[in-house]
């Protein structure tokens, strides 16, 4: 089976299930140019399960298809999940992990763990490591009432990030608080300079 949703193509291969009141699918398809794969399982209530694996070497496309960023990103993606429920109660958890990422001159690593609960993403653990030790860390939820204006309330720690602009340089760190309807949520919090330099 083949199905075309604008440019976006799905594979779908049937077969019957270890469970006779379930059918299984295995599917394929490609976005952002790399190959996604997964698994589908139905049963006769209504219920179902699935898992997709994807990974892209092109961060910066996925990037862009959520907002512009002024500096160039770089990086590898890889996304795990798993969802299981029906279609009045969805429930699912996932792992994406960043490698070899950079923004700008800034290398870094990165971590997420999520789960999901009907229409309530919960941020669980996210981890962001920079290459020369700062570590950004956060916890929150996303609301999906509205798919194209998810609610943020995620809260984080920085320790120890590297900062330039112009000829302040240093390390910051604190807390930092994301709230608010996407794409213009709002972003505050109370940041310190360590180790810092003023060249004039």
């Amino acid at each position: 089976i083949s199905r075309n949703l604008e440019d976006l193509e799905v594979m779908v291969h049937l077969h019957r299930g270890e469970d006779l009141s379930e059918i299984e699918a295995d599917w394929q398809t490609v976005w952002l140019g790399e190959a996604a794969r997964g698994t589908v399982s139905i049963s006769l209530d209504g219920g179902y399960r699935a898992s997709a694996q994807w990974e892209t070497d092109s961060l910066v496309d996925v990037i862009q298809h959520i907002q512009h960023l002024g500096k160039p990103v770089q990086g590898r993606l890889q996304v795990d999940v798993r969802l299981s429920g029906d279609s009045e109660s969805l429930q699912g958890e996932g792992l994406l992990t960043i490698t070899e990422g950079k923004i700008g001159n800034t290398a870094f690593s990165g971590k997420a763990t999520v789960a999901l609960r009907d229409r309530e993403l919960e941020v669980k653990s996210l981890v962001l490591e920079e290459a020369g030790g700062g570590v950004v860390t956060g916890v929150g939820t996303i609301l999906w009432e509205d798919p194209s204006h998810p609610v943020l309330d995620l809260a984080g720690k920085v320790s120890e990030v590297a900062y330039s602009s112009g000829p302040l340089a240093g390390r910051v760190s604190g807390d930092i608080f994301l709230a608010g309807s996407w794409p213009q949520p709002l972003l505050k919090g109370r940041l310190s300079l360590e180790q810092g330099s003023f060249e004039l």
